[in-house]
């Protein structure tokens, strides 16, 4: 990392210019923005940034503008992004053709796009509704990345997890917040955003959780990925509470992630879990 809670890994043998198949993935949470580039056609990883504790919307705005790489032709680009309007609908009652009756589930619209978003997910029985939060689609129009594929904060490590008969706790960490999954029997329960600047804030709003939501930690498996390591303080947290602990890593098959070899790998496993999206 840099002055700028930044990092930029880029493969040796990248040549941007170079005509292949590439796909660009970007990840904006509330206060991190990441993206990285895979080379379909080699099966490689080959530029990953990363900023945390930062405005996103202005970061990758001036990453657009300032970064080299991000100026080369993609086959595809994919965004996931949190938003704080977001819904879960079970498909069997979702309504295409009626769009507006889910914006009174909405808030604070003026700081929003009027564009519903819904995705569905192969391996669950609902779809996620959102808006994408107004700055971030300025910037998306702004530079000619209207076009993109977007998707809900949860759709990546939702597409790569399977609905299981234990209850599921997904923690994705960035460096100062995180964001919270619960499954039930494979259906999903309760999804949050919180910021938790230390282990105390951190360690409330776990046992929060707990409390809240009636779990039992015996029979709850809890699965984090993003910015956390085993040993550090957060983990010992979790470890205090629950039995099951495990730390998701990318899953992508026939992948190089060399450039990744002097990293924690799951660090950016729901970035690089955006390409398996639907």
């Amino acid at each position: 990392m840099n002055n700028n809670n930044s990092i930029l890994l880029v493969d040796q043998e990248f040549d941007p210019n170079a005509i292949t198949n590439r796909n660009l993935l970007f990840k904006i949470t509330a206060d991190s923005f990441s993206y990285a580039m895979l080379n379909m056609d080699a099966g490689r990883l080959e530029v990953l940034y990363d900023q945390q504790d930062c405005d996103p919307a202005v970061a990758m705005a001036k990453r657009i503008k300032t970064d080299p790489y991000l100026s080369i032709d993609f086959a595809q680009v994919k965004i996931a992004v949190c938003s704080a309007n977001t819904l879960t609908v079970p498909e069997a009652f979702y309504q295409a053709d009626q769009p507006e009756i889910y914006a009174n589930y909405f808030t604070e619209l003026a700081d929003f796009s009027g564009t519903l978003q819904a995705n569905s997910h192969v391996n669950y029985d609902f779809k996620t509704l959102f808006l994408l939060p107004g700055e971030v689609e300025k910037v998306l129009t702004d530079n000619n990345l209207g076009s993109a594929i977007k998707y809900g904060q949860t759709a990546p490590l939702l597409a790569m997890l399977r609905p299981a008969e234990r209850d599921q706790l997904i923690l994705d960490f960035t460096g100062s917040s995180f964001y919270a999954m619960l499954f039930k029997q494979g259906k999903l329960i309760f999804q949050n955003y919180y910021t938790a600047e230390n282990d105390e804030e951190f360690n409330y709003y776990l046992l929060l959780i707990v409390q809240q939501l009636k779990l039992d930690p015996a029979q709850t498996d809890l699965l984090a990925t993003g910015i956390i390591n085993a040993g550090d303080a957060h983990y010992d947290i979790m470890e205090r509470y629950f039995l099951s602990v495990e730390i998701l890593e990318p899953i992508l098959e026939d992948t190089d992630l060399t450039i990744l070899e002097d990293m924690p790998k799951h660090y950016y496993t729901s970035l690089l879990a955006i390409n398996l999206c639907a």
